[in-house]
C-alpha cells in the first residue's frame, strides 16, 4: 500500500542545509496502522508529509497504492491525493463554517451532487459520533470533537490511507484514548491504510501493528509493536518503552539487595499473552528449593495482546536457580539474568 524507498529530504536556507531525512525505507501493508515514533526534530514530520508530497523529497521512491507519488504534477497529483486523507495535530479546521460545512468542503470542491453530500456528510458525522454538532462552529466545540471533524473531513473522498500527523499531541489522556479508539474503528470498519508518526509510546501500544523508531533522519529500529516491546534493540526505543513500563528498580530496593548476604539472581521476566496467567512462579517454588522475591511488576495491553513484565530476585543454590530458570524458559516466559554490580 506505501512503500518507501531510499528516502531523503535536504532544506536549504542561508544558514546552511539540513538534512532532514537520510535514506528511508519503509513498507506499510495494506489495512495496517504503522507509527513511526521519535523525539521532536526526528524528522517525523517531514516524512509524513512526504507521502503525500506536501513536502517534495529530494530524492526516493514514494509508492502509494502502486502510484509512484514523485513523478505525479498537477491535475494527476490532486487525484491522488483525493485517496490520500490527513490530519494534524491543531485540526486545521474552518473557523467560519459549521461542523457540517467543513466536512462537505471537500465534496463539494470535486463537485458532488448537494443531494449527496448531505447524505454523506451526515453519515460520517453519525460514524465519529457528532450527528449531534452539525450545525455547531469549531470555536463551540471541545479539542477532541475538533478532532472527530478533521477525521471526518478526512475521510469524505473515501479515502484508502489516512497519515495522521501527532494527531493527539494537543489532547488530554482520556480524550486521546477516545480518538485512538475511533481511529481502530474506522480501520476495522473500511480497512483503511494507517500511517501516524507521534512522540508518544502509549499511541503505539494502543493501536499500531507496527512500529519504526526514526532519529535524527533515520529509521533505527523496525518491527511489530510486541517484538519492540519484548525484545528492544537500541537505546532510544529502550527510552520510550520505559515512559510506559519502568524497568530499573529503585536505588533503595537495590541498596538493600546488596547488603543482603545470599546467593541469588535477578530476573527480568516478560511474559507475553496467555502465559501472563500462568502461575509459574509458584510452580517453581514447590518444585525447588529457590525463594521468588517480586521487586516490580506491571501489565499492559499491546492493541489485542497481553504483556506482562517482572523484575524478581531469585534465590537458592546455584544448581537450583538454573534449573528454576530452566522452566521459566520451558514456559515461553523471556528471562534476562540482570547485573546490578
Amino acid at each position: 500500500m506505501i512503500e518507501i524507498t531510499n528516502l531523503y529530504k535536504t532544506y536549504h536556507s542561508t544558514e546552511g542545509n539540513v538534512e532532514a531525512l537520510k535514506g528511508i525505507n519503509l513498507k506499510v501493508e495494506k489495512g495496517e496502522i504503522f507509527g513511526v515514533i521519535g523525539f521532536s526534530g526526528a524528522g517525523k514530520s517531514s516524512l509524513i508529509r512526504c507521502v503525500n508530497m506536501l513536502e517534495k523529497p529530494t530524492s526516493g521512491s514514494v509508492v502509494v497504492n502502486g502510484l509512484e507519488m514523485t513523478q505525479l504534477t498537477g491535475q494527476n497529483l490532486r487525484n491522488a491525493r483525493k485517496k490520500i486523507g490527513m490530519i494534524f495535530q491543531h485540526f486545521n479546521l474552518l473557523e467560519s463554517c459549521t461542523v457540517f460545512e467543513n466536512v462537505a468542503v471537500a465534496l463539494e470542491l470535486s463537485n458532488t451532487p448537494k443531494q449527496v453530500i448531505t447524505e454523506k456528510v451526515n453519515n460520517l458525522l453519525s460514524i465519529v459520533g457528532l450527528a449531534d454538532k452539525k450545525n455547531n462552529y469549531p470555536s463551540q466545540l471541545s479539542g477532541g470533537q475538533k478532532q472527530r471533524v478533521a477525521i471526518a473531513r478526512a475521510l469524505a473522498n473515501d479515502i484508502e490511507v489516512l497519515l495522521c500527523d501527532e494527531a493527539t499531541s494537543a489532547l488530554d489522556p482520556q480524550t486521546t484514548n477516545a480518538i485512538l479508539d475511533l481511529l481502530l474503528d474506522i480501520n476495522k470498519k473500511f480497512q483503511i491504510t494507517i500511517l501516524l508518526i507521534t512522540h508518544e509510546m502509549h499511541v503505539i501500544k494502543k493501536i499500531c501493528d507496527k512500529v519504526a523508531v526514526i532519529e535524527n533522519g533515520q529509521i533505527i529500529e523496525e518491527d511489530t509493536v510486541l517484538n519492540v516491546f519484548t525484545n528492544p534493540k537500541n537505546q532510544t526505543t529502550k527510552n520510550f518503552i520505559k515512559s510506559i513500563m519502568e524497568e530499573d528498580l529503585p536505588e533503595s530496593v537495590l541498596k538493600k539487595l546488596q547488603k543482603e548476604d545470599r546467593n541469588s539472581n535477578i530476573l527480568k521476566l516478560t511474559f507475553v499473552g496467555c502465559n501472563a496467567a500462568q502461575p509459574v512462579l509458584a510452580r517453581i517454588a514447590k518444585e525447588l528449593p529457590v525463594w521468588p522475591n517480586i521487586l516490580s511488576g506491571n501489565i499492559i495491553q499491546i492493541k489485542d495482546q497481553t504483556l506482562g513484565r517482572l523484575i524478581i530476585e531469585l534465590a537458592g543454590d546455584s544448581n537450583s536457580i538454573e534449573a528454576g530458570i530452566q522452566i521459566l524458559k520451558e514456559q515461553n516466559v523471556l528471562t534476562e539474568v540482570l547485573n546490578y554490580d
